[in-house]
């Protein structure tokens, strides 16, 4: 392997492990959390959770992204970046502090103020680390990251599991959050030698800040958009009914972790090394966009036909609510990652003109799915999103084929083999254990057997190029090999 390709694969397998441990660990602090604590507290949560998101997109103002795609950066442009963000970040720790009362009075909900200002401190803990973790990424070093975050969030869940279970409510929920990046800041700073230095440069900020602006603007507008319906679900309806949605929503967020943000997260500081080089550059994107779509595609039509029994084995019947949410929300869950992989091919070009117009384009779209949506409820909307994502995509398609100088077709036509594939396979699945009339643990462990079986086996008679990356890829690891040996020494 070359040395990038190296690299690569080394960041993707760290990041991928990481996330797989990291939301195994979050999952089964999640399953206490879920059964300990009630709807209405994780309504509660979410609530403040809208008005962070939505503020905490001001504070990087998009010189993350800039960093990582700009070939050289200098020790100038860290430092000034790391006092950036810790200046916006104190700034908009001691705002919220302040409007807390402003948060309680718009939901109607007292509680939430001295939630509101405790969380504040998330601002300036989350400001302290994005440098050092952009740096990081810029180079391809995850080891550090995943074993920090693994730990933070291992540590921060068994604090949240404990005080839920001495009977502090939705105040387990607010000291796991904060604990989170406090324990993965120190232990990124324990192990890396490296520190900004005590300079600020304006002009620094200005070079990154070309890149950076549409970026932000970009990143402000998504950050709106992602957001703005537990907001209004939160205005308009009960927490409960948000803790309803936010269950079936972070199940969803799974399938984005498991088959794309890895990938995705190697993928744009990659792509920006080989910018100049169209035949590699083209060469990565293809491979990744057939794995992206296996793997979105799997992991979409797996929950699809498990969520149901996935949500009552684990969580208890009194998520059953979240059930008719989860089976609409988890038919976008294929385009996130997908979209993800596209979007990053015109960042990784540096065009930032055009990513802002698609932003635009996409996000206007989305608004009207949400005011016409939310005409009939909370269902009306998530089909709105269903039917915005599918025109999405194709419009992701078409500005990454337009960058790439290759045919729309050259996306489409892999993105439709996986759509028949996964339709038939998880229909069919759905039927069959509907059928059986067994436990909520059977028919989770039935189903799940049943459609990777199906999936996996059809992707290997139809000789699916994703299907051979992905094996192609474990053998490459040496995975295979190493199940081999440890599996032919216990048998001698």
């Amino acid at each position: 392997m070359t040395s990038l390709k190296k690299q690569s694969t080394k960041a993707f397998a760290w990041d991928f492990a990481g996330k797989i441990a990291g939301q195994s660990v979050g999952f089964i602090i999640s399953i206490f959390l879920a059964r300990l604590l009630s709807p209405e507290d994780f309504g509660l949560l979410a609530m403040v959770n809208v008005v962070i998101a939505l503020s905490a997109s001001l504070m990087d103002m998009g010189l993350g992204v800039a960093v990582i795609q700009r070939k050289e950066v200098s020790e100038a442009h860290y430092g000034s970046v790391f006092f950036f963000n810790i200046t916006v970040g104190s700034l908009l720790a001691v705002g919220l502090f302040l409007a807390a009362p402003l948060v309680g009075h718009f939901y109607d909900n007292a509680q939430l103020i001295p939630m509101a200002r405790a969380m504040a401190a998330l601002f300036i803990l989350n400001s302290i680390g994005n440098v050092l973790r952009m740096k990081l990424r810029k180079e391809l070093e995850y080891g550090i990251p995943t074993q920090g975050n693994l730990i933070a969030a291992a540590v921060s869940g068994v604090v949240g599991v404990s005080l839920a279970f001495a009977g502090f409510g939705v105040w387990s929920l607010v000291t796991q959050s904060l604990l989170n990046p406090i324990i993965a800041n120190a232990y990124l700073f324990y192990r890396i030698k490296w520190r900004p230095q005590l300079t600020f440069h304006w002009q620094a900020l200005k070079e990154l800040w070309s890149f950076g602006f549409r970026m932000f603007i970009s990143g402000i507008i998504d950050t709106v958009f992602r957001n703005i319906d537990s907001l209004i679900i939160g205005k308009l309806f009960s927490a409960a009914t948000l803790g309803f949605y936010f269950r079936a929503r972070s199940l969803n967020l799974y399938i984005t972790q498991y088959s794309s943000a890895s990938l995705m997260s190697v993928l744009m500081p990659t792509l920006s090394k080989l910018q100049d080089e169209a035949e590699r550059f083209k060469n990565v994107v293809f491979k990744s966009y057939h794995l992206i779509n296996l793997l979105a595609f799997f992991l979409t039509g797996l929950f699809f036909v498990v969520g149901e029994h996935l949500i009552l084995f684990l969580f208890g019947e009194k998520w059953q609510a979240s059930i008719p949410l989860f089976r609409l929300i988890i038919l976008t869950a294929y385009a996130i990652p997908i979209s993800s992989l596209l979007v990053n091919i015109i960042s990784a070009k540096g065009n930032s003109r055009d990513y802002l117009r698609l932003e635009i384009f996409k996000k206007t779209l989305l608004a009207t799915a949400l005011i016409l949506g939310f005409l009939w409820g909370i269902e009306g909307y998530l089909i709105g999103v269903i039917i915005v994502f599918a025109i999405n995509i194709n419009a992701n398609m078409y500005v990454s084929a337009k960058q790439m100088n290759v045919n729309y077709w050259w996306f489409c036509r892999i993105t439709l083999v996986y759509i028949l594939l996964t339709g038939f396979i998880s229909g069919t699945s759905y039927v069959l254990i509907g059928l059986v009339e067994t436990t909520h643990m059977l028919s989770l462990i039935i189903g799940t057997i049943l459609f990777a079986s199906l999936f996996f086996l059809t992707a290997w008679l139809f000789k699916l190029y994703g299907f051979r990356l992905l094996i192609d890829e474990i053998k490459e690891l040496g995975i295979l090999n190493k199940l081999s040996h440890k599996f032919s020494l216990k048998r001698n």
